[in-house]
């Protein structure tokens, strides 16, 4: 299964009944699915099903659908707003009996208020309302399926990239580990051979700088740490929702990344510890946006 972007957009259209419906769906990162349909009040017994319907073919990410019909044929019905009809007249009524004021209302008058007059929506819910629908939220679904794959393919191949120069990075710290640790063993032993050479045997000052130079061995840290980008590597390629996975994957490299530049006691692996955790923090970051 190729990587999917959690960011896309799709806009799709159809005729239904006596109405153009236009639909645009969009989705941005997200840690869980959550969805979200803006309809005609008139449809909104189909919102469930319609949420269903995202639930089944899209699995994380915060995923907006805005859903909008326009008449075809201006079968609209014009209604006037009895509400605000009623407000008007009312406080005409109060001006000319406490104000003395003279209530000379007329139609062209009530022409210029806003919204006085609107347009009934003669949308319903007929046999093959849902089914339509349905099928364009899907044709929806699948554009928006195509730019978050399109996406995916752009992040899969910078992340495979950023693996092997995670990769790179670990070689540069095997060649160096095994002499840091000689030299730190041989500067030990000499420093505790000048203090108390006298006190201690020669054998028992090697035996305490072997057992101290195996405390700043870092070679389990570096074999982890290849698993974890073997792993990384194997996830991409699984047939699932990768993001989860991935983000703990990484979480472990940089578990890593830190006891390296801590446990080594040595400016140059420390410098290549802080270029992995620079990495993998890119990688993080680029990974949130995969479903």
């Amino acid at each position: 299964m190729a990587l999917k972007s959690m960011t896309a957009y799709a806009l799709v259209e159809e005729q239904i009944d006596n109405h153009k419906c236009t639909l645009e769906i969009r989705s941005v990162n997200g840690r869980f699915l959550d969805s979200n349909i803006k309809i005609p009040k008139e449809l909104a017994s189909l919102e469930f099903s319609l949420k269903q319907t995202l639930k089944q073919h899209i699995a994380r990410g915060s995923v907006s659908v805005y859903i909008n019909f326009t008449s075809t044929e201006n079968h609209d019905i014009l209604a006037l707003n009895q509400a605000l009809l009623q407000q008007y007249l009312h406080t005409a009524q109060l001006l000319e009996k406490e104000h003395q004021i003279k209530n000379d209302l007329a139609f062209s008058h009530f022409l210029q208020i806003p919204d006085f007059f609107h347009e009934e929506s003669t949308i319903s819910v007929q046999e093959n309302t849902e089914v339509e629908l349905q099928n364009l939220l899907l044709r929806a679904i699948e554009k928006l399926n195509v730019m978050r794959s399109q996406e995916g393919a752009f992040l899969e191949k910078d992340l495979r990239q950023r693996v092997e120069q995670l990769n790179d990075t670990l070689k540069e710290i095997e060649v160096l580990a095994p002499k840091r640790i000689i030299k730190w063993h041989d500067n030990f032993s000499e420093r505790l051979q000048q203090m108390c050479a006298e006190l201690i045997p020669q054998e028992r000052i090697s035996q305490e700088a072997g057992i101290l130079a195996d405390r700043l061995d870092i070679s389990e840290e570096i074999t982890r740490f290849y698993s974890h980008n073997e792993l990384f590597l194997q996830t991409l390629d699984e047939n699932t929702p990768q993001g989860k996975k991935l983000n703990f994957i990484l979480q472990e490299m940089g578990r890593e990344a830190n006891t390296l530049g801590t446990k080594s006691q040595d400016a140059a692996i420390a410098k290549l510890a802080i270029t992995l955790k620079d990495e993998v923090e890119s990688m993080r970051e680029q990974v949130q946006n995969i479903e």
